[in-house]
């Protein structure tokens, strides 16, 4: 792979809405809270996120 994703918002320009998206981490441990805090700026709808470890405890789940 030869190209540098420099900033949040780049990394999450092709998620369109009802994508899956595999989150990483272990409970509040390595949650990339800042990664879902822009998916929901963004207004990406109908997201299916799988989370091997449990509930994203302590994260938002939709806009407010």
């Amino acid at each position: 792979m030869d190209k540098v994703i420099s900033n949040i918002d780049e990394s999450i320009a092709d998620i369109q809405d009802g994508a899956v998206i595999a989150i990483p981490g272990f409970f509040t441990c390595g949650v990339p809270r800042e990664l879902l805090n822009a998916l929901i700026r963004k207004g990406v709808k109908d997201l299916t996120l799988a989370c091997g470890s449990g509930p994203l405890v302590g994260c938002k789940t939709e806009a407010s």
